[in-house]
């Protein structure tokens, strides 16, 4: 009888161990699982602002076109070169982008965009130059979207592209 007891400590012993070792396991692939989480999230947040900043940023090629297009002679020579403008969306009497002094404000405040027209100068075959012949028909135009990334840090990303007096006005 003496004997049977002995072996059921025993017993209880390793089923504790294995209880102990049981639950770490479980513990340490919770811990794997939750950091692979949080990896996945925050690349998807990542993608998803990113996404978001090249639509923004693709927009205001196109909000700049549209200004050009409302008349270059009174809205884009007016401009001064080198100098960044907001953009601004003027609803009465009839919807139409317009320029601002200030960058324009999206999503409450999450990004910011702005936009500057620079002189454009050609050389004697004509190619756009650093220096040159003043292009009177021809901006480079340059959109920037800034946002918040993280607790301290500011990202901007530019695209340029170049607009001419398309419609001869």
């Amino acid at each position: 009888m003496w004997h049977n007891m002995k072996k059921k400590k025993k017993k209880n012993g390793f089923a504790i161990l294995e209880v102990v070792v049981g639950l770490a396991i479980l513990a340490l692939s919770f811990f794997a699982m939750m950091s692979t989480a949080v990896s996945f999230t925050k690349v998807a947040f990542e993608t998803t602002r990113s996404l978001q900043v090249a639509f923004l940023l693709e927009e205001g090629a196109e909000v700049v076109k549209s200004i050009r297009d409302n008349g270059w002679t009174s809205y884009i020579v007016s401009l001064t070169p080198g100098t960044w403008y907001g953009f601004k969306l003027i609803t009465t009497p009839t919807t139409h982008w317009a320029t601002s002094t200030t960058p324009e404000i999206i999503d409450g405040g999450q990004f910011y965009r702005r936009f500057k027209l620079d002189s454009v100068y050609r050389d004697i075959t004509s190619d756009i130059s650093p220096t040159g012949i003043l292009d009177l028909g021809t901006r480079k135009a340059t959109i920037e979207v800034s946002w918040k990334q993280g607790s301290k840090a500011t990202s901007t990303r530019y695209v340029s592209s170049y607009i001419t007096n398309y419609f001869n006005d």
